[in-house]
């Protein structure tokens, strides 16, 4: 793991643990949600369960620009299941229906 992650990743734990204080979160739909402006998983098993959302958490990036960053948790997640990323993933009809609203909106 890059140092400059996880020095931030580190940080941002030391601001949800002592300086924030935790609002509720924003549910964006099943998998995802926004707390304290960051972006997070509803549950530890969501990119197990559906791979898919590893490609979705960008596309949320895009639609909510309040968003200031993904939640260290889920960062960690994502490191945990990116061996999900691979010849099958990119073949899914769910994973090129996310991956083109993506490329749609980054041209627009």
């Amino acid at each position: 793991m890059d140092i400059s992650l996880l020095n931030e990743m580190l940080l941002q734990l030391f601001r949800e643990a002592i300086l924030t204080q935790s609002g509720p979160p924003v549910p964006l739909n099943a998998r995802f949600q926004i707390r304290n402006d960051y972006l997070e998983v509803t549950h530890s098993d969501v990119f197990a369960r559906y791979p898919s959302a590893l490609l979705e958490l960008f596309v949320l990036l895009q639609q909510h620009p309040e968003v200031r960053g993904v939640r260290a948790e889920t960062i960690r997640l994502i490191g945990t299941h990116v061996s999900l990323i691979d010849e099958e993933f990119r073949q899914n009809r769910a994973t090129t229906a996310c991956s083109s609203r993506f490329s749609a909106r980054r041209s627009a």
